[in-house]
């Protein structure tokens, strides 16, 4: 019995000692990683902190609510992926597009043709249709791509490289420390995890997720040869039963998909604990969500017709 208690403290021990030193290479790792991209803190004008940010996700809420443009200058606006394909996207005129999926970056990306026209237009759109002053939010790693030296051929956009360094460690410590530090990133699973940090560390009190439906299991399914299907509803768009597949165009195995999805929902938990204690908040606008990390609000207040700061802000 002393031998086996002995046994499972030994482990114990060594469980945390390698916890401790994944974590703290994570950290040094990050660190590096922003120096070299000299990138610690986003560098934001104190008047655009001062603004709510607002992140607009791919929806058919963009199509379905009637936005006003006068009540535009209360947010700093980012969109993401495909919702640029709406016509929102030139009506409000963000001052931000996050890119994260590897397959925006990749000259030939395998896969299913949903995806494949989706990642081309969208990049078409931003190409051609930015004709205002707008940040272009990609992964640091693919700056020098050939996808991106394309679109800096529109004078508007400005590329911003962010440094990717997911914090995988489960030791809280250094995890709480690299995400303080800026040098380490919660797991980009998705863009709109990567769009709230940045809205976070760019220093806005508040980031509202406008869109942000992620009921991808409501929409789930698997056939008769085991393929993992699911329905697409962006901006107006719907496939219904798109097998999934990944980059190499391999289909996606279901466990695999539900682990991902798992990954997403618990980094929004991970940005909820990092918002304590900062004064900062993330609000989610967005009906029938399935993110269970952050307070809800009435989506109809966002762009209501203009009142003055105290009112809109009671109004939320």
């Amino acid at each position: 019995m002393m031998l086996l208690s002995i046994a499972k403290k030994t482990r114990t021990l060594l469980m945390g000692v390698t916890s401790s030193v994944a974590g703290a290479s994570e950290v040094a790792l990050g660190m590096l990683l922003s120096i070299v991209s000299s990138r610690l803190v986003p560098c934001v004008p104190a008047k655009d902190r001062a603004r709510d940010s607002l992140i607009v996700c791919p929806s058919p809420l963009l199509d379905q609510q009637i936005v006003n443009p006068a009540f535009r200058g209360h947010y700093v606006i980012s969109f993401v992926n495909s919702a640029c394909l709406s016509p929102t996207f030139q009506t409000l005129k963000p001052e931000r597009m996050f890119l994260i999926d590897p397959a925006f970056f990749q000259d030939h990306p395998a896969g299913d043709e949903v995806m494949n026209s989706g990642v081309e237009r969208t990049l078409a759109r931003i190409a051609v249709a930015t004709d205002w002053p707008m940040s272009l939010m990609i992964p640091w790693h693919y700056r020098h791509s050939a996808i991106v030296k394309w679109i800096q051929a529109n004078p508007n956009i400005r590329i911003v490289g962010l440094p990717v360094c997911n914090a995988r460690s489960h030791n809280k410590f250094f995890k709480k420390l690299g995400l303080r530090l800026g040098v380490v990133n919660p797991v980009y699973q998705n863009v709109l995890i990567a769009a709230v940090f940045y809205s976070l560390k760019a220093g806005h009190t508040r980031t509202l997720i406008w869109g942000g439906h992620h009921n991808w299991l409501a929409e789930v399914a698997v056939d008769g040869h085991n393929q993992v299907l699911h329905s697409v509803r962006h901006s107006g768009e719907q496939h219904v039963g798109v097998p999934l597949v990944d980059m190499d165009g391999s289909p996606r195995l279901y466990h695999t998909y539900l682990r991902q999805l798992a990954t997403v929902f618990e980094q929004y938990h991970v940005i909820r604990d990092y918002t304590r204690g900062t004064g900062q908040v993330v609000l989610n606008a967005t009906a029938e969500s399935f993110i269970d990390a952050f307070e809800r609000i009435d989506s109809i207040s966002l762009f209501s017709p203009k009142r003055d700061d105290d009112d809109h802000k009671q109004s939320l």
